[in-house]
């Protein structure tokens, strides 16, 4: 079977039986892989200050828990 295959400007895709009018069920499209504008970058430094703060307060969280452990034990 033979398509027509019709893209418009804004996007959108058509498919159209050329000859024998039966409408297709799938269809196979080659896309070539094009670059469009570069994307900003995200993230940077300060992501790792904020790993740095996140892991430092567990760290004085979990310290705390053990110094209030030791109080009750030794009271």
């Amino acid at each position: 079977m033979t398509m027509v295959t019709e893209v418009e400007p804004g996007g959108k895709i058509g498919f159209t039986p050329a000859t024998d009018g039966t409408v297709p069920t799938s269809a196979l499209l080659t896309i070539a892989n094009e670059p469009g504008a570069e994307l900003p970058s995200a993230g940077g430094p300060g992501t790792y200050l904020i790993y740095l703060l996140g892991i430092m307060l567990i760290g004085f969280a979990g310290a705390g828990l053990v110094m209030m452990r030791r109080k009750r034990k030794v009271a």
